[in-house]
């Protein structure tokens, strides 16, 4: 045996392929002993190297504070928008999740680099990458964030947990974070069950099919093309065709055949057909959803046995061991259902930062147009690519180029920060909603978040603001009575804002001041009282400009010579504008309504207020100007669009949490995100509702529409086309749930399950035969029959879900064991049924000998001598 060196790092991958390598190369026995000493040498070194994770080994990336500060920026914009009524609270929640999940994977990716930079033989790095231990999501959260988290209705709260576990979590963080603990532990004492009866369901439908012949002599093969979905490539045409027998021959260019038909492939054919094949040619392999034995499968059909990469022997029980390969890993799926309002689907679309803090600076010209994005932000659409410059400084700029069909969210000249979002990559269909048959429209309540009366803005307009001024419903006759004092009744005005607008006084001038005079200089404060008069009861509800200043007593003697400023200047703390350009003030006539918005280009004196001490934006109506005050109604402005019934006029009151109006909401057309076990058991039972509502793209309705499709064929061939299409559709689908998850089965454990659910079809003309219309037949049985009738029976497809299927077998002995024992004896028993026992259940249930076993044929033949 050659000995060759490796000069490379091994990890758990590497070491998975050295292992495969060696053991077709060598045989099991060698390989054995190859792992042993891997295990031995493994050990050893561990041990010696005294390998573990200390505190300091867990180093936070330094960008985690730009990125934390850019999305903060990014999600105050978001809030400023929905404060001024400009997006609803969907597009507002849409927005800050898909905010906060783009900077989570920027943080990770930042991450990994970190490492790599900076020490590549820290512990953390090394067990998460080799495979050890852990995996990228936990260090994320070890030295990252936690990012979003789900509450227990399984909708994503709006507030991440911005710490890792190193800095801490806060109080509130560590409430958010017992959700996910909580889940975790009901879930893992749900999922065992839950995947344990689904093993046993996948066991009782597909027990019987034993691989009994060599070769079936089918001309049909199933063809391979990658699994992709939203530009990701989970498996490859290399990986799906190793281990398979191919059903036509592959040429290359020149016509030369590379693979041959019937011919099994290895990893290094498949590299060969994948490299030098004709670009036009289709490679068809094999497959258990082609095979034309009855009631079982034939070697070539099935492929390699997967244990020891050679071709499966007779009598191995390959439906057992894919019901087991399938039901295995369901305690490893997630059981999560994301709730996630909207169209955002998980999936974060690529974006482009800013290198480092600069100047942006790109030109405008026909092909760009302004849009509004689906969550209400402005943006620039570029049909064209585009290139933008950050200008670092006088001498240095960077270029970057902007793909077409891309959101350019950053303005010409505007200054960007380090990692700050300047455009993200769309596609056309996405910009333009091509594909509309994937949206899926949905109404949502509006409800009110305060109490108060109506005002709707714009009410002849398409967009109409919808404006709750801030009120108290009074309706308890115990809380009527307690406003009854002195004998009168009454109810004191509650001033809930008020904003002062101060005098202060910045001393500019000084002068000298020399001996022989004498001055005091004095400053009193100004003390004001609000009063509120209702049915002749006065109050003083609130002192303001109270301590404001200071009393200021000076004394000079003479012949001293000092420096006084005497010359004072008014300002205005304490009203600040929101907008960046002015800060100024506007007074209003009372009964009209102030919002929030930015000022751009515009001479008129500003119309935005906050409080400054809060730091709080008050939006609402100006019910009073005296002096210096603004008497503010607090209010809440709804956006309702266009063809949006408001349930209440102007002026109507309307009491917290009740729906205001109903929304239309875009959603993707498969609705929430279902994951893991729910999704592969909603495909292999086949369901056609779910909480009885229609489940969209459900694989009844896809076999309906194909048949329909196809019946431009015969009838026969339609059944039979559109079988072959839901067969597809549902291994793609159920490959994808666990690809997923990074669980990796082989298409051909999925294909015997799929068999045993396509195999019936239903009688719906019986011709020459004595079949009953409606009556529920084996596919093959029914082709063997009308080939030897001239008058054929049709008939039509059907789908069964695996519980259905395993009920409706044709031992009635197995279909007992299973579920419904009573009524399958009792019908059994009424229709004189036979069974023929040839599956493994009912042959273990009346103490047979199974009629399986990889040692079957030889026990045969040795028994015929005798």
């Amino acid at each position: 045996m050659k000995f060759f060196f490796c000069n490379t790092k091994f990890n758990k991958k590497e070491i998975q392929k050295l292992i495969l390598w060696f053991l077709l190369n060598h045989g099991t026995k060698k390989t054995s002993n190859l792992i042993d000493k891997i295990k031995t040498l493994s050990f050893q070194y561990a041990t010696k190297s005294g390998f573990s994770i200390g505190i300091e080994d867990l180093k936070i990336p330094d960008i985690k504070q730009y990125l934390i500060k850019n999305t903060e920026k990014e999600i105050l914009k978001n809030e400023k928008l929905y404060l001024l009524g400009n997006i609803t609270n969907i597009q507002r929640l849409q927005k800050i999740i898909e905010i906060w999940n783009t900077s989570n994977e920027i943080l990770t990716k930042e991450l990994i680099q970190n490492f790599r930079q900076s020490n590549t033989l820290n512990p953390v790095y090394i067990s998460a990458l080799s495979g050890a231990r852990g995996n990228i999501s936990q260090v994320k959260q070890l030295v990252g964030m936690r990012g979003l988290m789900s509450d227990s209705k399984g909708e994503i709260i709006d507030l991440p947990i911005q710490s890792n576990f190193k800095e801490g979590l806060n109080i509130t963080e560590y409430l958010i974070s017992c959700y996910g603990a909580r889940k975790g532990l009901i879930d893992t004492a749900l999922k065992t069950s839950n995947s344990g009866y689904l093993t046993r369901k996948l066991v009782d439908v597909a027990h019987s099919l034993i691989i009994k012949q060599l070769d079936c002599k089918t001309l049909q093969g199933l063809l391979v093309t990658p699994l992709i979905k939203n530009k990701k490539t989970y498996l490859t045409i290399k990986q799906r065709i190793s281990g398979r027998i191919l059903a036509k021959n592959i040429t290359d260019k020149n016509k030369k055949i590379i693979a041959s038909q019937g011919q099994d492939i290895c990893n290094y054919l498949a590299k060969k057909i994948i490299q030098k094949k004709h670009e036009n040619t289709n490679i068809y392999i094999r497959s258990a959803l082609t095979c034309l034995t009855q009631k079982s499968l034939c070697q070539l059909c099935y492929g390699w046995n997967l244990t020891y990469n050679r071709l499966v022997e007779i009598g191995e029980t390959v439906g057992i061991l894919a019901a087991q390969s399938i039901g295995e890993p369901g305690t490893q799926l997630t059981m999560r259902t994301f709730h996630t309002g909207g169209i955002f689907s998980g999936t974060i679309k690529e974006k482009i930062y800013s290198p480092h803090d600069g100047i942006v600076q790109y030109f405008l010209n026909n092909s760009e147009r302004k849009i509004k994005t689906k969550h209400g932000e402005h943006a620039i659409l570029t049909t064209l690519k585009q290139n933008i410059y950050i200008k670092k400084n006088k001498f240095s700029s960077t270029k970057i180029l902007i793909p077409a069909f891309s959101l350019i969210y950053i303005k010409p000249n505007q200054k960007v920060r380090k990692k700050e979002i300047i455009a993200e990559i769309s596609t056309y269909e996405e910009v333009f909603l091509k594909n509309k048959e994937k949206i899926l429209k949905t109404v949502k309540e509006i409800k009110a978040n305060n109490e108060g009366q109506i005002y709707i803005q714009n009410f002849e307009k398409n967009k109409k603001i919808t404006w709750i001024m801030n009120g108290k419903i009074m309706s308890s006759l115990l809380l009527i009575s307690t406003l009854i004092l002195k004998r009168k009744i009454f109810l004191t005005n509650q001033i809930e804002e008020k904003i002062n607008m101060k005098k202060n006084y910045k001393k500019k001038q000084t002068t000298n001041l020399y001996k022989k005079y004498f001055y005091i200089f004095k400053i009193r404060q100004q003390k004001s009282n609000f009063r509120e008069k209702t049915s002749n009861y006065k109050k003083i509800v609130q002192k303001y400009n109270e301590n404001y200043f200071k009393h200021l007593k000076k004394f000079y003697k003479n012949s001293e010579k000092r420096r006084e400023k005497n010359k004072y200047k008014k300002t205005q703390p304490e009203i600040k504008k929101l907008s960046e350009r002015k800060q100024c003030l506007l007074y209003t006539e009372q009964n009209t309504i102030i919002f929030i918005k930015y000022l751009q280009n515009k001479n008129t004196i500003g119309d935005t207020i906050r409080k400054k001490l809060k730091n709080k934006i008050i939006c609402g109506q100006i019910i009073g100007i005296q002096k210096n005050i603004i008497i503010l109604r607090k209010g809440s402005p709804y956006l309702t669009p266009k063809r949006t019934k408001i349930y209440f006029k102007n002026g109507d009151l309307i009491a917290k949490n009740n729906t205001l109006s109903y929304a239309t909401e875009l959603k993707s057309k498969t609705g929430d995100i279902v994951q893991g076990l729910p999704k592969i058991e909603e495909l292999l039972e086949a369901k056609i509702t779910k909480n009885l509502q229609p489940l969209y793209n459900n694989p009844h309705k896809k076999l309906r529409e194909y048949f329909l499709l196809y019946k431009k064929y015969t009838r026969n061939l339609a059944s039979k086309k559109s079988i072959e299409q839901v067969q597809k559709f549902l291994l793609e689908n159920i490959q994808l749930v666990y690809q997923a998850q990074n669980i990796n089965i082989s298409d051909k454990h999925f294909e015997i399950i799929i068999r045993q659910m396509t195999c019936k079809v239903v009688i719906s003309k019986k011709g020459q035969t004595n079949l009953l219309i409606g009556e529920k037949m084996d596919l093959q049985e029914i082709e063997r029959i009308n080939k030897k009738i001239e008058k054929k029976a049709e008939y039509e497809p059907i789908l069964q879900g695996i519980t259905k299927a395993s009920l409706e077998t044709e031992s009635f002995i197995s279909a007992a064991s299973f579920q419904e024992t009573i009524k399958i004896l009792t019908e059994s028993a009424i229709k004189n049924k036979v069974d023929w026992l040839d599956g493994l259940k009912e042959n273990i249930i009346i103490g047979r000998l199974m009629p399986a076993g990889t040692g079957i044929k030889n026990i045969k033949t040795n028994s015929g001598k005798d």
